[in-house]
């Protein structure tokens, strides 16, 4: 989000591709570690190792996005 004077939030998604499972657990266990012993404020992180077939990362042109904001009751 800019606001007068840059960005005012980051968001970093991190991954990694290992041959077994137990590799994947330890990157995913050094992530973890990342998070919680890093700046305070972050918006949540989630831990996570499945197997998938293929990835593909696209960038969007910023003028595609619509950005919003919503404040729902709970």
């Amino acid at each position: 989000m800019m606001n007068g004077g840059g960005i005012k939030e980051v968001r970093l998604r991190i991954s990694g591709r290992t041959k077994d499972r137990r590799n994947a657990e330890h990157l995913a266990n050094e992530v973890e570690a990342l998070y919680t012993n890093g700046p305070a404020g972050g918006g949540g992180a989630v831990k996570r190792v499945s197997e998938i077939v293929s990835v593909c990362s696209v960038f969007i042109p910023r003028e595609d996005v619509k950005q919003t904001v919503r404040y729902l009751e709970v």
